[in-house]
């Protein structure tokens, strides 16, 4: 669609050269990946704030960790699909259960920061 949501509208805003650290270059480019960090936050937990590099470092490590979640269940999920044990099907569906809570728990950290 061609609307945009309120924390992309943020996003847009904040990356605004008039509210960059235009100090130096590295300021620069830090205020820039920390605005993109942010969105990206913000997918998971709703609500887009820019935060400290060292903030957006600690999120960037959550969110690589989420997403390798993510592939990985989707991996189980389609071996499950093709097994026909029982028992494996359960092994496989209680590891996937296993990602969803923790990914459900990243997200939990990235909402309390």
């Amino acid at each position: 669609s061609d609307t945009i949501c309120q924390k992309q509208q943020h996003f847009l805003d904040n990356l605004a050269f008039d509210k960059a650290n235009k100090l130096d270059l590295r300021h620069y480019y830090n205020h820039f990946i920390q605005s993109v960090i942010g969105l990206q936050t913000a997918q998971i937990n709703g609500t887009f704030v820019t935060r400290s590099i060292e903030q957006s470092k600690e999120n960037v490590q959550i969110l690589e960790q989420i997403e390798a979640l993510k592939q990985q269940i989707t991996t189980l999920e389609n071996t499950a699909k093709k097994e026909t044990q029982v028992a494996e099907m359960v092994k496989l569906n209680t590891k996937i259960k296993e990602f969803r809570v923790q990914i459900e728990n990243y997200q939990l950290q990235l909402s309390k920061q």
